[in-house]
């Protein structure tokens, strides 16, 4: 060792010595226990207004337990700007009234209305939870509060506002909703849910045509979408292959499908929509035509 690393050493041991680590004070360990304590994922099923429009209540099913006064995320799964805000958990509210904290179950969570436009579908978290139990919280959120509370009975106003994800994952579980769930067999039944899915389809469709770009997975061999499909087991026990399809995303889904489609067999690609707004169109009827080729 070198004279200046020497004295460096020296000079480094001194001043560590000197170093005095302040006393915490009784609220900020309180803060640090609350932190650790506070592991939660709530999907925003409903929103309500409070104390004259100064603070919000987020109602939801919660996945694990909140704190009052905790630090907390929200941000929208579904949304394609990724917008993540830090929340102070105000207070939270059950059934049976104020509580400081809850282990699962419905709740409300009380925050401040500014900073930020609440949506249903909404996910609050703490920094422990991952991507996809953040997905599975918005997808629920949003099918208890669209398909199981309120049957689809939407304004016009409220079609619109939902994000092609939003309308894509309502479509798909109410797909399966009717077809394992609400099995009825009257035609005025089927006559309702053929409506409804219809108004899903062709909201979606028309998202995605007027969308600024979409993703689309390729194959890395062919140069071409890649074709999906799947075997399912028919009732009488025998097993057929769904016909071929191609997976199409928006960003907000695009760091979730990367994960999916990871092999190198997948390449995925945006498809713009150009000035014109033409270019997903033209691109799609090409996809429904080499799907439809023998």
């Amino acid at each position: 060792m070198g004279l200046f690393d020497k004295i460096s050493k020296k000079k480094n041991e001194e001043e560590e010595e000197e170093v005095v680590v302040a006393a915490k004070t009784p609220e900020e360990m309180k803060r640090e226990q609350k932190a650790k304590s506070s592991s939660f994922v709530m999907g925003v099923e409903k929103i309500l207004p409070v104390e004259g429009g100064a603070t919000v209540l987020l109602l939801g099913k919660m996945d694990g337990a909140a704190v009052v006064d905790s630090k907390a995320f929200i941000s929208n799964p579904g949304s394609d700007v990724k917008e993540e805000t830090e929340i102070t958990i105000l207070g939270i509210q059950e059934e049976d009234g104020e509580k400081n904290a809850t282990a699962g179950g419905s709740v409300g969570l009380k925050v401040s209305a500014s900073g930020r436009e609440f949506r249903i579908g909404d996910v609050v978290y703490t920094e422990d939870v991952t991507l996809e139990s953040k997905v599975h919280s918005y997808v629920k959120a949003l099918t208890n509060s669209y398909v199981a509370d309120r049957g689809l009975q939407l304004t016009r106003e409220e079609v619109g506002n939902l994000s092609t994800t939003d309308v894509e994952e309502i479509w798909r579980f109410y797909s399966w909703f009717i077809r394992e769930i609400e099995k009825d067999d009257s035609e005025e039944k089927k006559a309702e849910q053929a409506t409804k899915i219809s108004m899903l389809g062709n909201t979606l469709c028309r998202k995605i045509m007027q969308a600024d770009y979409i993703y689309c997975v390729f194959s890395s061999l062919t140069g071409e979408p890649y074709m999906l499909s799947r075997t399912v087991k028919n009732d009488d026990g025998s097993f057929m292959c769904t016909a071929p399809n191609v997976r199409v995303f928006t960003e907000a889904y695009k760091e979730r499908m990367e994960e999916v489609f990871k092999d190198d067999k997948y390449v995925i690609r945006k498809i713009e929509n150009g000035e014109n707004k033409q270019g997903i169109k033209h691109r799609i009827i090409q996809m429904l035509r080499k799907t439809a080729s023998p």
